[in-house]
C-alpha cells in the first residue's frame, strides 16, 4: 500500500507534475502512473489531441505484457530456475 502511495505521488496522480521539482519530473517518467499521467493529462489539460496518448498506452501495454509474462513463469525468486537470481543465505545451521 505504501509503494503505491508513492508511486502516486511521483507519477502525478495528487497533484499537476509541472508544479513539482525538476527531479521528480524525472522520475515520473520512469514509473507507470506517470506514463498514465501522461497519457491522461496532455489531451485534457495542452488540448494535444487523443493520438498523443498513443505512445504511453502502448508503453503500459508493452510493460504489462513483460510483467505477466514474469508472472507466468512463477515470478522472480531463487527457486526458480528459469529466473535465477544469485541469492546468498545468511545465518547458521546446526
Amino acid at each position: 500500500m505504501l509503494s503505491a502511495c508513492v508511486l502516486a505521488a511521483i507519477g502525478g496522480c495528487w497533484w499537476p507534475i509541472e508544479v513539482t521539482p525538476d527531479w521528480v519530473q524525472t522520475l515520473q517518467k520512469l514509473v507507470p502512473p506517470g506514463w498514465t499521467m501522461d497519457a491522461m493529462h496532455n489531451p485534457i489539460s495542452f488540448e494535444a489531441g487523443a493520438a498523443s496518448a498513443i505512445p504511453h498506452v502502448i508503453v503500459l501495454f508493452v510493460a504489462a505484457w513483460v510483467v505477466g509474462r514474469v508472472a507466468a513463469r512463477g515470478g522472480i525468486t531463487r527457486h526458480n530456475p528459469r529466473i535465477a537470481l544469485s541469492v546468498t543465505q545468511t545465518g547458521s545451521h546446526d
